[in-house]
């Protein structure tokens, strides 16, 4: 399974982005049947973690918002649950500018 990460605006901003989470399956076709969530959390101590779902929008695209309170470096876990099988989590680092 392939799972990619874009947002909206393209570049990453300080307040409320979209989060488009790309699922395609090992023969490159888009997964429409999976519960994704995200959670997402500055990269410094004491830093409260965030959780956010996100609903399947059209060939394989999850959709969510994202509120990033500051700019700065975030951590970005990507959770995936298919019926039938184990739990998919994957990271990614963005980083929001002012």
């Amino acid at each position: 399974m392939t799972l990619t990460v874009s947002t909206q605006p393209e570049k990453t901003k300080a307040g409320e982005n979209t989060l488009r989470l790309k699922v395609i399956d090992k023969s490159g076709k888009p997964v429409t049947d999976a519960q994704v969530s995200v959670q997402y959390t500055m990269t410094m101590p004491g830093m409260a973690l965030s959780k956010a779902e996100a609903k399947h929008s059209k060939d394989g695209i999850y959709e969510t918002k994202a509120n990033f309170g500051m700019a700065g470096e975030w951590e970005v876990t990507v959770i995936v649950r298919l019926p039938g099988q184990k739990e998919i989590q994957e990271k990614f680092k963005l980083t929001a500018q002012q």
